[in-house]
C-alpha cells in the first residue's frame, strides 16, 4: 500500500507536525495523497521526484525510507543528498530488504522456490537485493552534515 510509511510518521508527528512523502511515480503520488485525505491527515502530502534531488521549504527532524536504498547503485550519494535537507541533530532512517535469508517456517516448498526465482530474477538482472551487507557502508561513506 502507498504511503503507508508516511502514514507511521504521521501518528508520530501529530496535528500539528508535517510529513511530505515522496515517489517517482505519478500514480503513486496521486493514490497516496487520495489515501491520506481519506485518512483525514492534513498535515501529510505526497510529492512526485527523486528526493534527493527536490527542493523543500525547510529542514527536516527525520528522514525515513523504505525499500530505496537497495535499488540504488551508490546508495551513500543518495544518503549524502538526503543530509542537506536534515535539521542539526535530525536523524536518518532506512528499512531495507535482504532475501539472502528468505525462508519459510515450518517449511514450504512452493514458497522458497518461488523466493529463490525472485532472487535469480534479480541476481540475473544484475541487481543486489541483499541491501543488509551494503547498509553499514552506505551510511558510513555519507556524511551526516553536507
Amino acid at each position: 500500500m502507498v504511503g503507508v510509511v508516511a502514514f507511521l510518521a504521521a501518528e508520530l508527528v501529530g496535528p500539528s507536525g508535517e510529513v511530505i512523502g515522496t515517489d517517482i511515480a505519478p500514480t503513486a503520488v496521486a493514490t497516496a495523497n487520495k489515501a491520506a485525505a481519506a485518512r483525514g491527515l492534513a498535515q501529510v502530502a505526497f510529492r512526485e521526484g527523486n528526493p534527493a534531488e527536490m527542493e523543500f521549504e525547510g529542514p527536516f527532524d527525520a528522514i525515513v525510507g523504505r525499500y530505496v536504498l537497495w535499488c540504488l547503485a551508490d546508495p551513500g550519494a543518495m544518503l549524502r543528498k538526503l543530509a542537506k535537507h536534515l535539521r542539526p541533530g535530525g536523524v536518518i532512517v532506512f528499512h531495507e530488504m535482504d532475501w539472502s535469508f528468505v525462508r519459510s517456517v515450518p517449511a514450504a516448498p512452493t514458497y522458497d522456490r518461488c523466493c529463490r526465482w525472485i532472487t535469480d530474477t534479480f541476481d540475473r538482472a544484475g541487481t543486489n537485493i541483499n541491501m543488509s551487507a551494503r547498509l553499514h557502508r552506505a551510511f558510513v561513506i555519507a556524511p551526516t552534515r553536507s
